[in-house]
């Protein structure tokens, strides 16, 4: 028998061709989660002097800390993908695929191959996810930061909790959904309800706080979030009636001995399954391809919307990157201007992204108001402290550390100001400054032109086609 050595072992390989292909995607699987953690902790140190700092001061810490919480975030997310990519291999949909169908008839117990699949799933889940954890430990060790100890464990179990919760729930859907896509759409869809919950019950208040998370009981601490009780119900629950719901499933595999006159006498329709798992009947065909091809136009608009959208914001970029460099670009009378020092703190901060409606002939220019101006072919932005005969004497509102008070005041008259401070925007800003980085750069030229180039592909793929 092809199994009969063991059908865990089968599932250890995850479909793979062989036991050490099997191993080697779960190790290389890993090792990724590690380094991209990694390469993340790293972008982010290039957006200290932003908004992304003071809203996520958690990932910009200078310890380990800051690397393993990166990590099991990233942990979640790709480990998610993963299990969407390989759903028809790792999960109960095979069963409704008649891929147990040989298997069972040869005598193995379905109850042993549910209990397989489930040990199988989530000791793989352990182990792509310690390996990950450990290489991530390995790599921060050559920044020489000092290592407590006291916070790991809690991180540890924190981010293998996810993994599993993540693993139960996309374990359950595909037993009660008879399509993979409806299934795929689901599971993606609850890796975003638990990042949610997890922020209104608290449980990141939690996380994020290295204090806290030194003592792994907090994890547990009802009074503060019942998110760890509730996800590990949820854990429970989904493995118990996914399996139940399985070996259901496989039962219908097990034909009575006169299964042939029994499957001739019965008049069943014949009918097919649509993408989202509606029953069919053969013939009705011009429906299905309707639904079929205003699915395919809607999903090839959004990717061409999108495509179009980061194509522009890599314009627009490139325009705002001038204007730090002293150029003026005017947008329908607005001013982008991209702010990289500390003078007009608290007001505007370095990395803001500040507006700056143009000056026209009749406005008027009051005191206490910012403006940008020209002298001598150098932009400036200061504030109005004084009006003095037609003239406006400007000065900066932050001196830099040991820098001599007021040397920077000037007189600017009405034909150099050419334009009045309006408002900003840090997060903007905050995006042009990753922009600005190696990663983001990749990231958002890489992109529109994957998404462009394997635009069939991925539109196939979301409609639920098989591949060929």
């Amino acid at each position: 028998m092809i199994y009969r050595s063991g059908y865990l072992a089968k599932e250890f390989r995850q479909g793979r061709p062989n036991r050490r292909a099997g191993t080697w995607m779960k190790t290389a699987l890993g090792l990724f989660l590690g380094l991209f953690s990694f390469a993340l902790y790293f972008m982010a140190q290039t957006m200290t002097e932003s908004i992304f700092a003071e809203s996520v001061p958690q990932v910009m810490q200078p310890n380990y800390f800051s690397t393993l919480y990166i990590y099991i975030h990233v942990a979640a997310v790709l480990y998610t993908i993963y299990l969407l990519v390989d759903y028809e291999i790792l999960f109960f949909g095979e069963i409704r695929d008649k891929a147990w169908y040989p298997l069972i008839q040869l005598g193995y117990k379905p109850a042993s191959m549910i209990l397989s699949k489930i040990v199988a799933l989530f000791i793989s889940t352990w182990f792509i996810y310690s390996l990950g954890f450990g290489f991530t430990v390995f790599l921060t060790f050559f920044l020489k930061y000092a290592l407590t100890t006291a916070y790991l464990p809690a991180l540890y179990l924190a981010g293998l909790l996810d993994l599993l919760l993540i693993s139960a729930i996309a374990l359950f859907l595909s037993a009660f959904f008879r399509t993979a896509t409806n299934a795929r759409y689901l599971t993606f869809a609850f890796l975003i309800l638990i990042f949610v919950f997890k922020t209104t019950s608290g449980y990141y208040r939690i996380l994020s706080n290295s204090v806290a998370m030194r003592q792994t009981r907090q994890l547990w601490n009802m009074e503060r979030s019942l998110f760890l009780p509730i996800a590990g119900a949820v854990v429970l629950i989904s493995v118990l009636a996914g399996a139940v719901k399985a070996g259901r499933m496989a039962r219908r595999y097990k034909l009575p001995a006169d299964r042939y006159q029994a499957v001739l006498e019965e008049e069943e329709k014949v009918i097919r399954l649509s993408p989202s798992g509606r029953e069919k009947k053969i013939g009705d065909q011009r429906g299905a391809l309707r639904r079929k091809k205003l699915l395919d136009f809607t999903f090839s608009l959004l990717l061409v919307i999108f495509i179009l959208a980061a194509i522009l914001f890599n314009i627009a970029i490139l325009i705002l990157n001038a204007t730090a460099k002293g150029k003026i670009a005017s947008f329908q009378g607005v001013i982008p201007y991209v702010f990289k020092s500390a003078t007009m703190e608290p007001e505007i901060k370095v990395n803001d992204l500040a507006f700056f409606k143009k000056l026209d002939d009749q406005q008027a220019v009051e005191m206490d108001q910012i403006i940008l101006f020209d002298q001598d072919g150098t932009i400036y932005v200061e504030r109005i402290i004084e009006v003095k005969h037609g003239d406006y004497i400007v000065d900066i509102d932050n001196y830099p550390h040991e820098s001599e008070y007021e040397s920077m005041v000037k007189t600017v008259n009405r034909e150099e100001i050419i334009a009045l401070y309006s408002g900003r925007s840090r997060w903007l800003g905050a995006v042009i400054l990753f922009a600005n980085t190696i990663f983001g750069r990749i990231l958002l030229l890489l992109i529109p032109a994957v998404l462009l180039f394997f635009q069939r592909s991925i539109t196939g793929w979301a409609g639920g086609k098989k591949k060929p």
